[in-house]
């Protein structure tokens, strides 16, 4: 059985700047980032930023890539049941359970809405952080192309799912679901009293999935 090898001392230290990189953004924004605010922020001197990281632009990059890593990490068990339920409601769907089918979609959706309630609640600094690289304007364009390749991973993912469900477009299905799922999640954070209930976004992600997996006649 193979282990995991601890970190080296370095190696420990890398990711401390890198996580306090990631606070600086959510606190500050994107132009908020220094060497001088990451090392006060990680508590290690400055030379030691500077040292691991020379160019600023690579810090930032190299902080967002590891927020998307660990935030696919902290999703694959969710994905391993979404995949199982798909296969669920495809056998539904194939003996005609009607029924059954309409079951599968809602606990779907409702394990979705519970993922963006929950970010919202306890993972605010990750959002921020997200929508400094997406919703900056001002954005260079090699952090917009590394942005958009860590999102393709997640709409990979989905993709895989509405695949599972019989989508005759899976990846235009993708895109709409994790672009609602931005927007909820978005507008939870920044606009005053948006009235995000849990509720709302449980019946947003049930109506959405509903016409792309059922069809609105149904």
């Amino acid at each position: 059985m193979s282990s995991v090898s601890p970190l080296s001392k370095g190696e420990k230290t890398r990711l401390t700047i890198l996580h306090a990189t990631l606070r600086v953004i959510a606190s500050a924004g994107r132009r908020g980032v220094t060497h001088r605010a990451v090392a006060k922020e990680a508590g290690v001197s400055l030379s030691l930023t500077t040292y691991y990281f020379k160019d600023l632009s690579e810090l930032l990059i190299e902080a967002f890539t590891l927020h998307k890593a660990e935030l696919h990490k902290q999703l694959e068990p969710s994905l391993a049941v979404y995949r199982a339920e798909a296969e669920v409601l495809q056998k539904c769907r194939q003996r005609g359970d009607l029924q059954g089918e309409q079951q599968v979609l809602l606990s779907i959706a409702d394990q979705l809405s519970d993922f963006v309630v929950n970010q919202v609640e306890t993972g605010s600094q990750g959002l921020v952080v997200e929508m400094a690289f997406f919703f900056d304007m001002h954005m260079p364009e090699n952090f917009r192309r590394v942005a958009y390749e860590l999102r393709q991973r997640f709409v990979d993912d989905l993709a895989e799912l509405c695949e599972g469900v019989g989508s005759d477009d899976p990846f235009s299905d993708a895109e709409i679901i994790i672009g609602t799922i931005q927007r909820l999640q978005y507008e939870a954070l920044s606009v005053p009293d948006s009235n995000q209930s849990p509720e709302k976004v449980r019946k947003q992600l049930r109506r959405l999935l509903r016409i792309l997996w059922v069809g609105p006649s149904r």
